[in-house]
């Protein structure tokens, strides 16, 4: 914040005797796709200062349209016998962050946090083990690039996620499957809170093997993860490991024949998803993709020992302690923001600046989804923790409070943080002159829309502050206002494009470039015809053009319309053109204005002049002065 002078002028500064303000400066980092550049919001607030202060803090959660079902774990849908029976044993060890994958809360919930990726990268270094400045440095930037790097998919990753569905309906169809669900992220309630995973699925499956692995009909919660192997040297490896071991495989974690049956990348993670679950079991299911055509190869049913997790935990959570436990701090969760004395002294200016612009939108996040705070001020292993956490329902964007309110002020809906409706060339090369110029188009065809909309709101937020003793109406009851009576974007957004086609089939158009090329003609002819455009114009507006009664006596009598009758030059040639199109598809039949008063008859005629817009036989058109 800083204080400014409120004049506009050296008088109003002496009138004023030098008064200021305060003025808040917000700089918002705006992702709206990963794909495009990020944009930097520039907001400036004169508002209270308390408002400012309580408000700096605070982010606004848009909802995700989705749909939730009793299929997904830990949503407030109705659950089934074995979804209960896989909440209740998850719960034991770990808190639901949140309901769904690849959304808003989703994405900010991965931030500051060791999930399946960065643990397993974690699972065989040694080097926290001595309290190594550099070694810390640079295991934090692989940190920050896993966290806020913009990585983009190969058609490998795209293809394999797309696969997941495929996987998830033939696993279902297993016999030993009894249900297959949907989950979020989960945060184990061991450690500091920087432990996380998101499994692909967890299942719950009744199974017995022939060695004596499972009791009989023994009823299990797995954790599922699945892999889609596409290159030809991982699919001959998989289908190797499907010849020797089969196409159902029990084992136990780092055996022979898990190491055989898993490829190395992925045995650490399994490992990480059983330490954060606590689940005992996990399934690995391996499929190929060849050719377009897809299919389960092998499914591995895991064992994994208290031993074997207790291990993974202790090792990966010393790690997190060192190099991110100073963010999970009682005083900083609950400050929100990280100030100077709160950063270890082994951290970068660099790293300063990129976790300290990003930590308080996540750090409100967490705040949001736990209701009791976590006492981390020794930073020790919790394990009596008291929070409760409730993930939100899925959220499609986070808004901060000052990008909110400001797109309330500008009387539009709240969810325009980017136009949605962009003009979209798919296939087309253009110019960058004219993405610009249609990039323009579109500005002017939302704004004039918002424009629109804003009379009907204000008359409404004044009517109802007159009958409500000064109260504003609600989001809702303004969104109901502008459904009702306002046309929709899309609607809008047709009727502006079809005037601009026909102003650009229309002569009015050709006339415009035609006032431009001052050195063809001189300048007396060029305000004339500027004049008699522009009282076509005014006429066309109050729907009086073209004329539609009385042509031949008004043509004749009134001054204006003789003058663009007699008229001839490069805005007004009065050439032949043909008359538009009816709505069945068929050219337009209408009566010959001249020959209708003059001969008796009704002869009709497919043509009009292009000036007077007027039907007109070819013959009546030949004549200089129709």
């Amino acid at each position: 914040s800083a204080q400014v002078s409120i004049a506009k002028s050296e008088w109003e500064l002496r009138q004023s005797d030098g008064a200021k303000c305060t003025v808040y400066a917000y700089g918002i980092r705006d992702i709206y796709n990963k794909k495009s550049e990020v944009k930097y919001l520039r907001m400036f607030n004169t508002g209270i200062d308390d408002a400012n202060l309580s408000t700096a803090n605070v982010w606004i959660a848009m909802e995700k349209d989705i749909a939730i079902d009793g299929n997904c774990l830990f949503s407030s849908k109705r659950a089934s016998r074995s979804r209960i029976k896989a909440e209740s044993q998850i719960n034991d060890n770990a808190y639901a962050c949140s309901i769904k994958q690849r959304t808003g809360d989703w994405f900010i919930g991965r931030e500051f946090r060791f999930t399946g990726t960065v643990g397993a990268s974690f699972n065989d270094n040694h080097g926290y083990e001595s309290d190594n400045d550099d070694w810390k440095c640079s295991s934090l930037d692989t940190c920050i690039k896993s966290w806020f790097g913009r990585h983009s998919s190969s058609d490998a990753m795209r293809q394999g996620t797309e696969n997941e569905d495929f996987i998830l309906q033939r696993l279902t169809k297993e016999t030993w499957i009894t249900d297959v669900f949907e989950v979020g992220m989960l945060q184990s309630k061991r450690g500091g809170g920087w432990l996380a995973v998101s499994p692909d699925a967890i299942a719950v499956g009744t199974v017995s093997s022939p060695d004596g692995f499972f009791q009989e009909d023994e009823e299990v919660v797995f954790f599922v993860e699945m892999k889609t192997r596409q290159v030809p040297n991982t699919i001959q490896k998989a289908r190797a490991a499907r010849e020797k071991h089969g196409r159902l495989v029990y084992c136990k974690y780092d055996s022979n024949t898990f190491n055989e049956c898993v490829f190395s990348e992925n045995r650490k993670q399994l490992l990480h998803q059983a330490m954060v679950t606590g689940l005992k079991y996990g399934v690995f299911v391996t499929a190929v993709l060849v050719d377009g055509s897809s299919e389960i190869c092998q499914i591995v049913i895991v064992e994994f020992s208290d031993e074997d997790r207790d291990r993974h935990f202790h090792h990966v959570n010393a790690i997190g302690r060192r190099l991110i436990g100073w963010l999970y701090r009682d005083c900083v969760l609950q400050r929100g923001y990280l100030e100077d004395n709160d950063y270890p002294h082994w951290v970068t200016e660099e790293q300063k600046q990129v976790v300290g612009s990003r930590y308080p939108m996540w750090c409100a996040f967490y705040n949001k989804i736990r209701n009791c705070a976590i006492d981390n001020v020794e930073l020790a292993d919790a394990t009596s923790h008291e929070d409760r956490f409730k993930p939100m329902n899925p959220v499609s964007i986070f808004k901060h409070m000052q990008q909110y309110s400001y797109n309330k002020s500008k009387w539009g809906l709240d969810k325009n943080t980017e136009f949605n409706v962009r003009i979209i060339c798919e296939g087309m090369k253009l110019c960058v002159e004219t993405l610009y110029v249609i990039r323009m188009v579109n500005a002017v065809a939302i704004t004039t829309w918002r424009h629109s909309q804003s009379k009907v709101v204000k008359c409404f937020v004044i009517d109802y502050a007159a009958t409500n003793d000064g109260g504003e109406p609600s989001i809702d009851q303004i969104r109901n206002k502008l459904h009702n009576d306002t046309e929709s974007l899309d609607d809008w957004v047709i009727g502006f494009g079809a005037n601009l086609l026909k102003y650009v089939a229309s002569n009015r158009f050709h006339t415009a470039n035609l006032f431009r090329r001052d050195g063809l003609c001189g300048s007396e002819t060029i305000t004339r015809d500027y004049e008699l455009t522009s009282r076509i114009d005014k006429e066309t507006q109050k729907g009086k053009w073209p004329i539609t009664y009385n042509r031949l006596k008004r043509f004749a009598n009134e001054d204006w319309l003789q003058g663009i009758r007699k008229r001839h030059s490069r805005a007004f040639h009065h050439t032949p053109s043909r008359l538009s199109k009816s709505k069945g598809g068929k050219v337009a039949r209408l009566n010959c204005a001249l020959c209708s008063k003059t001969t008796g008859g009704r002869r009709q005629t497919r043509w009009q002049c292009s000036t007077c817009e007027v039907p007109l036989c070819l013959t009546t058109l030949q004549v200089i002065t129709h």
